[in-house]
């Protein structure tokens, strides 16, 4: 299970004394053990657990946008580590390519048409990837898509 294997990681990068790594998988864990507090007596899914990886990924991304418009090179540089370590826990994404080929066999098998689709087509792609996919990508290709 994913959190296990976080769990260990963490182990071994305290056992190695890596400070940043450490330091990366201790918010990790910190999310899970909330979510799990709010959910008590509930196993946590692997699924649920990716979520939380996916808003971290987020938010670190947002993060390091905004301090490279502040000149904050140091910041950049911690907060893009620390995005490397979340997304070493994610599946791989797929890339534009993959997604515009999957959107338009989708669009097609369902009789997709207009922008007022826009809706269920990405429903639609989610259940069938859940998680593979960048929002905005996603949102992007669906629109030039529909047109």
């Amino acid at each position: 299970m994913l959190k296990e294997e976080i769990n260990e990681s963490l182990k071994n990068a305290m056992k190695s004394k890596d400070e940043k790594l450490t330091s990366a998988l201790r918010n990790i864990k910190t999310k899970v053990l909330e979510l799990e507090k709010t959910e008590i007596g509930k196993v946590i899914s692997d699924q649920e657990i990716y979520g939380i990886l996916r808003k971290l990924a987020k938010e670190r991304k947002q993060s390091i946008e905004m301090f490279e418009k502040g000149n904050r090179p140091d910041l950049v540089t911690a907060e893009t580590y620390e995005l490397s370590v979340i997304e070493s826990y994610l599946p791989k994404q797929l890339s534009a390519d993959e997604i515009e080929q999957q959107l338009k066999q989708l669009i097609s098998d369902n009789n997709f048409s207009s922008i007022k689709d826009m809706g269920k087509v990405i429903k639609a792609f989610n259940e069938k990837f859940p998680g593979l996919a960048d929002g905005k990508t996603l949102s992007d290709l669906v629109k030039n898509n529909l047109v």
